[in-house]
């Protein structure tokens, strides 16, 4: 019994509020000096058993139950009463922000949300101020909160992306499939539509990779500002960090304006991490009287230390620089990926588009076989295929077939330079297995 000091209880009276003097671990690398501690029935039984009874026995549970409390018994105690300052990053921002353990404001902090805002009118063009923000966990949340908000049917592009129309659906916003030409979504098709809201990827096209350029750009913005008020665009600026050969143009919010019809979004998954879950919104000031009613009283969904972490990143010049080398990086894998597809494919073989910027591109065979033969091989050599006609949103597979989507991002350099010819393997084998059928 000597690893573990006598603590009082013999004086207590209720069995879960004891003064403890002092509490020691049996392991000796940390300790807690509290008053009026909170503890469970179960941790104060195996505390009696120690103490009173002498059951040595109980000392790995005692040890494991505190180890379990210490997290939070240090966060409150230290900083309340001996104000001791912890060497780990995060519990240092706490001691010197302990509002940080307060729910915040439901759009995010107002910290980040300032540096958001400077970033996306340096870099992006956006022009807005931090009360237009909303920080959100994960684009698809943000979508759903705005879901409610616009006004009618919303127009989507195939092929796109699946996640955006599944999630407006699901939040009762029904969607118009609209193709996407050379230049971006139609305009053509979506006068003759009867959608209301407009959700592009002006930026990077997904998945062709297509740029809308300026002229459809004051196109989309026109048709939105033939009924104020009662249209909307919806512009997911994603990839728009990562072009390699060019300038990328400005935002369609920043042509439009602070007072415009265009709700602008991003997120910080694919610059950062995929596990990082900050994705953001800039709201017109039109439909911030509506946000607010409706959401006023909800709470934030990313904590607030990534928040302030992130804030920090953005305000200190980490963020841009951090970017700066991921486009020298992708840059490189991308150029090793061509030029290992170019040495394993004869050029009429195979076609190459949306190299200048994102994270992917398209590889258009040329007299491909079937798309399902080209996904059985796939399996069979145990490589992730995606094909173009799997973003068709129609499911009547007008995409081209024999066009494969292929994503760069979290290809290992090492294996850049095999790409092709493994590439080349499965699509010999589903020319093979089509043949015999």
């Amino acid at each position: 019994m000597q690893s573990i000091q006598k603590c009082g209880l013999e004086d207590c009276k209720v069995a879960k509020d004891i003064d403890i003097a002092l509490l020691r671990s049996c392991r000796k690398d940390w300790w807690i000096e509290m008053k009026n501690v909170q503890i469970s029935q179960e941790l104060f039984f195996l505390l009696v058993r120690y103490f009173l009874i002498g059951q040595e026995e109980t000392e790995p549970e005692i040890a494991k139950a505190l180890e379990k409390k210490m997290d939070a018994l240090v966060m409150r105690e230290l900083y309340t009463q001996y104000k001791t300052a912890p060497t780990e990053e995060e519990k240092e921002l706490l001691y010197s922000a302990p509002e940080l353990l307060t729910p915040g404001d439901a759009r995010g902090d107002a910290a980040l949300r300032q540096a958001l805002a400077g970033y996306l009118a340096e870099y992006r063009g956006v022009q807005c101020d931090p009360e237009q923000l909303v920080v959100g966990a994960g684009l698809e949340y943000l979508l759903g909160l705005l879901a409610p908000l616009l006004p009618g049917p919303a127009a989507v592009e195939t092929p796109g992306y699946p996640r955006a129309r599944q999630v407006l659906e699901n939040n009762g916003v029904p969607c118009r499939c609209l193709p996407v030409d050379a230049d971006g979504l139609s305009l053509t098709a979506l006068s003759a539509s009867d959608a209301a809201v407009c959700y592009v990827t002006p930026s990077h096209q997904f998945p062709t990779g297509v740029t809308m350029p300026a002229g459809r750009r004051a196109e989309l913005l026109h048709w939105a500002a033939r009924a104020p008020g009662r249209r909307y665009i919806i512009e997911d600026d994603y990839d728009s960090e990562f072009r390699f050969d060019t300038r990328p143009l400005p935002s369609l919010q920043g042509m439009a304006g602070a007072d415009g019809p265009v709700v602008y979004l991003s997120t910080c998954s694919r610059s950062l991490a995929p596990g990082i879950r900050i994705a953001y919104m800039v709201l017109p000031r039109q439909l911030l009287g509506a946000w607010q009613a409706k959401y006023r009283l909800y709470s934030g969904t990313v904590g607030r230390f990534e928040q302030q972490t992130l804030a920090r990143f953005i305000t200190g010049g980490y963020f841009t620089r951090h970017l700066a080398r991921e486009r020298t990086a992708y840059k490189a894998r991308r150029d090793a990926l061509v030029a290992a597809l170019r040495t394993s494919f004869a050029p009429e073989e195979l076609t190459l588009a949306g190299l200048h910027t994102g994270l992917h591109l398209l590889a258009q065979l040329k007299d491909p076989p079937p798309d399902a033969a080209l996904r059985a091989a796939a399996r069979q050599y145990g490589v992730r295929c995606s094909l173009l006609s799997d973003y068709d949103l129609t499911g009547t597979a007008h995409s081209a077939a024999g066009t494969l989507v292929l994503g760069y991002g979290s290809l290992p350099d090492a294996d850049c330079a095999a790409a092709g010819e493994r590439l080349k393997k499965l699509c010999t084998a589903a020319r093979e297995a089509s043949d015999t059928v």
